[in-house]
């Protein structure tokens, strides 16, 4: 009890409340009982009612704290005087917190475990190297090399990549799904159980978040170990596949294309744009033509003439952005038929070479930057067999 009350008795103390609450002025009732406080201040010296609620961790009475009569309508929270805990089922005193971490950190532990129990890697299940197609073996490689963690036990989330796996979201979430139909990469036990959702451990099925799961590679060969398996798929020699390496190529190509068609939308003339059949039909038509370079600088010179077009016209950007890929066809026509020389765009900063680009033409064409500079073509067929022993 506050000291400024302590020549007051018990009595005198309920009777003061009550009277303060009847509306009687604080002025008078601090003179009539000799209490040397403000006016205003007068409810803060009140003791708190206690209620019949006893604190689960104190094991004391839960008090009210007395508010100004103007508030005196609003229900008061019960908390207790020792830890602070609210009974108002929202509490953050430091007891609820601590109970609430407990919680939380049991309920993760049984969803990991659950987890565990439904991504065991069998190695019976696992896929034969022997039967990986090229462009498996490309795909596999490349994620590897840019997401494997220094001990080679499983594959990083594909949104911790320094580089992108792929020049496109849709592409790489091609390269996944293929992986991922083909069983060559599972979900590693130990990824976060957080990234799962909706676990139904009687069906199996779960529902989780592609790009932020670790992998595991499912393939095996003649009973190797992990380390050399995975440097036979991240540094292999002499597979080239004449045909299988030209559609990859383009496909490559394309996607480069698109990004930086993208790019360029958002940049320039600030919208989003979904590619219909057209684009990508125009696209593929240049890149029979041109390098991705030259149709960087095709793109360019286009996506300036919306913007152009535009101002001049008091279009909406939507109607500009729809111009560019018929400005593009129609201008890499004329260049064709006019012998004229396409200046070849560099690389942006912004647009890092992806993983798969780098893998593909540095380690198994092994012709670096002609990869974009050049237009696709046939590489001379090799042996596809690799001696991994």
């Amino acid at each position: 009890m506050d000291e400024r009350l302590a020549h007051l008795t018990k009595r005198q103390i309920d009777e003061l409340i009550a009277r303060y609450y009847n509306n009687e002025k604080p002025k008078l009732l601090i003179e009539e009982y000799k209490i040397n406080v403000k006016p205003s201040q007068l409810v803060k010296l009140f003791p708190p009612r206690i209620t019949d609620e006893i604190c689960p961790y104190c094991n004391i009475n839960l008090v009210i704290k007395r508010t100004t009569r103007l508030y005196s309508w609003s229900k008061e929270t019960p908390t207790c005087p020792s830890c602070g805990h609210e009974s108002n089922g929202f509490c953050w005193c430091r007891n609820c917190k601590e109970k609430e971490q407990i919680r939380i950190q049991k309920e993760r532990q049984d969803k990991q475990e659950l987890m565990n129990s439904l991504l065991q890697i069998k190695e019976e299940d696992k896929v034969e190297f022997e039967s990986l197609s090229f462009e498996e073996r490309i795909y596999l490689g490349a994620f590897l090399r840019e997401g494997i963690s220094e001990d080679f036990n499983y594959i990083k989330p594909i949104e911790t990549f320094i580089n992108p796996l792929a020049p496109t979201n849709d592409y790489t979430n091609e390269i996944l799904a293929l992986l991922r139909e083909k069983r060559l990469i599972v979900i590693h036990p130990s990824s976060d159980s957080e990234y799962f959702e909706d676990i139904d451990i009687e069906q199996g099925r779960f529902r989780f978040y592609p790009f932020k799961v670790k992998w595991a590679l499912n393939v095996k060969k003649n009973s190797l170990n992990k380390v050399p398996l995975v440097e036979a798929l991240m540094n292999p020699d002499n597979i080239i596949d004449s045909e299988a390496s030209y559609h990859l190529w383009r496909k490559i190509a394309l996607h480069e294309a698109l990004e930086y068609f993208y790019h360029s939308l958002n940049n320039i003339l600030g919208v989003e744009y979904s590619p219909g059949e057209k684009t990508i039909s125009v696209l593929n038509d240049l890149i029979n033509d041109y390098s991705v370079s030259q149709i960087y600088t095709i793109i360019y010179r286009s996506t300036n003439n919306a913007l152009r077009f535009q101002a001049e016209r008091e279009v909406s950007r939507k109607h500009a952005a729809n111009t560019i890929i018929g400005n593009a066809q129609s201008f890499a026509e004329r260049a064709k038929i006019n012998k004229w020389d396409v200046q070849r765009y560099n690389r942006l900063k912004e647009l890092p070479e992806s993983a798969l680009s780098k893998f593909f033409f540095e380690r198994i064409l092994k012709i670096g930057f002609a990869g974009f500079n050049e237009r696709p073509r046939l590489i001379p067929q090799t042996n596809n067999e690799v001696d991994v022993n």
